[in-house]
């Protein structure tokens, strides 16, 4: 009985998250009503959700680099490291070799997009990783 319970309670959790996704789908790509952008407007620009084939660059203020994680898998990784503040995991993640660092404000190309995770998966456009691609954090998307 205990178990049917949990697995009620996981399909509830699972078809709220679901709900919340299409709202946030929804709601997050309405385009303003005029095509001059007011004040506010440009400031969300930045953090808008960017589509794929776009270009963009990486840009985090105060710091010189950015990390990109070779797949998606270390992409999560990498962020969750970042949100705890492991520096020791983002090490472990750069001497393993499933990130590469690239300068701030590098242009990019939208590949593919991962919301959930929090992820862009993009291509280098510039600087000495130019043609490689790898995912990062949408915070770092520009």
């Amino acid at each position: 009985m205990a178990e049917n319970n949990k697995a009620v309670g996981c399909c509830v959790l699972i078809f709220i998250i679901l709900i919340v996704a299409i709202i946030w789908a929804v709601v997050g790509r309405e385009s303003p009503k005029t095509n001059e952008p007011t004040k506010t407007n440009q400031n969300q620009n930045s953090d808008e959700i960017k589509s794929i084939g776009s270009e963009a660059k990486l840009h985090i203020d105060n710091i010189p680099y950015i990390f990109v994680a070779i797949d998606k898998t270390s992409g999560q990784k990498m962020n969750k490291s970042f949100l705890a503040n492991d520096s020791t995991g983002l090490a472990e993640l750069q001497l393993g070799n499933r990130i590469f660092k690239v300068n701030n404000d590098t242009k990019v190309k939208i590949l593919d997009i991962a919301g959930w995770d929090g992820l862009y998966e993009v291509r280098i456009l510039d600087g000495s990783n130019a043609g490689k691609s790898g995912w990062t954090s949408t915070a770092f998307v520009k």
